[in-house]
């Protein structure tokens, strides 16, 4: 019981310890303003990257922000032949999921132009990051979904693009994102500011890791937050991928199919859905060509737009 006391004590002394050498510099009553300030901004920042980057790309008009559709993005090799094919949806997302190699993309829209002018040699703006003006693409198979942002310029007033602006139709997007965005860089920039100035000032080490944290946020800032893109499909008794496997995807209750997708060699797939509920058929491909129904998924939540659900059936 004594031994048990005295290891307790040792504890909570070496700990108190412990947190008063962190905090052995008294704080100044500059620092006790710009404290919160710093904190509050790191967490700005870290809130604004979340919203920024997104498992999928969109082609948008590079001056009111808007996403466009319908737009015809094209992916070739780098001798110009076409691969794939993509149409952007109402929200302008689009999404290529290939196997390792190096491609372009070329974006096609009555009234714009690609690529644009006014960004060239940006790598961001207010709302997207990664941005694409027609560059080589190189992908390995661990980032094998090709989802870069794609600005057009528009060359004429085009009556489709105002129509969904008028009636509000975009569901993944805001006015209030680009302001979000901007006020969040403004918070970043000054608490970084701020930070380097209080540890010239005052070395403490509690300033030290507040210093380290806008460090490790610039590096996230710089490579990006990657969310999940994809999902699998496997054998239960191998766990083989299932290649070329037919996915189809259901809106419940009424039972009808609102997409479908293949999976690759790899057993991957890349499915971009309305927000909302949903359920997922799996179909094996045989050896003649035909399809044998094997799983049929629990109701999934698509909330961001996407499913990456993995399956093993």
């Amino acid at each position: 019981m004594t031994t048990k006391t005295i290891s307790t004590v040792g504890v909570v002394t070496g700990s108190i310890g412990g947190a008063m050498t962190l905090f052995a510099n008294p704080f100044t009553i500059g620092e006790l303003f710009s404290l919160p300030f710093r904190l509050w901004s790191l967490l700005l920042s870290f809130l604004g990257l979340r919203k920024k980057y997104k498992p999928w790309g969109v082609v948008y008009d590079s001056f009111t922000k808007q996403p466009l559709d319908p737009v015809y993005v094209e992916l070739t090799d780098l001798q110009g032949y076409e691969i794939s094919t993509s149409i952007t949806d109402i929200d302008g997302r689009y999404g290529f999921l290939m196997h390792p190699g190096s491609y372009k993309m070329l974006a096609n829209k009555t009234n714009y132009v690609f690529p644009s002018g006014s960004l060239l040699g940006r790598t961001d703006d207010e709302l997207y990051a990664n941005l694409y003006f027609g560059e080589e693409i190189n992908i390995n198979e661990e980032d094998a979904v090709i989802s870069k942002n794609i600005p057009m310029d528009p060359v004429d007033f085009d009556w489709n693009e105002f129509a969904k602006k008028d009636k509000r139709l975009m569901r993944f997007y805001s006015r209030f994102d680009i302001w979000f965005y901007r006020f969040t860089e403004v918070m970043f920039y000054l608490g970084f500011i701020v930070a380097v100035v209080v540890l010239f000032l005052v070395p403490a080490p509690y300033n030290l890791i507040i210093f380290g944290l806008y460090i490790l946020m610039s590096i996230f800032r710089i490579l990006g937050l990657k969310p999940r893109k994809n999902g699998h499909v496997t054998e239960k008794e191998t766990g083989n991928p299932l290649s070329f496997a037919l996915i189809r995807i259901f809106s419940p209750g009424i039972d009808q199919e609102i997409s479908k997708r293949t999976t690759d060699a790899y057993g991957r797939y890349f499915a971009l859905v309305p927000k909302g509920s949903y359920y997922v058929t799996v179909e094996k491909k045989n050896q003649d060509g035909s399809y044998t129904h094997t799983a049929t998924s629990e109701l999934l939540k698509a909330k961001n737009g996407i499913i990456f659900k993995d399956f093993s059936v």
